[in-house]
């Protein structure tokens, strides 16, 4: 069962889905976290209860989304250095 902050913390969060200066003000007014890093540390434990999935699952469903276009912008970046350092030693070794 959730308990009244998590719930209140997943419903804050379903009224505001973009990160937004009021978002960020609001996050300090109602006490969630210290810092947004903080609220979003938690909401990402909180998403993980089955529960919080099965009472908010569009927000669940929205949220996975956002961290596997994350996931994805991360892991072509890191290719996309992979191939630059391999570029450079290709041009030095050329030379």
């Amino acid at each position: 069962m959730l308990t009244h902050i998590e719930r209140s913390l997943l419903e804050f969060e379903a009224a505001h889905l973009r990160h937004t200066a009021a978002k960020q003000e609001g996050i300090r007014q109602h006490g969630f976290a210290s810092s947004p890093t903080a609220y979003y540390t938690m909401l990402t434990a909180i998403l993980a209860n089955p529960e919080a999935i099965a009472e908010f699952p569009q927000l669940a469903a929205w949220h996975k989304r956002a961290a596997d276009a994350r996931a994805g912008t991360r892991e072509r970046r890191r290719i996309e250095r992979m191939e630059s350092a391999s570029d450079r030693v290709r041009n030095e070794l050329a030379s």
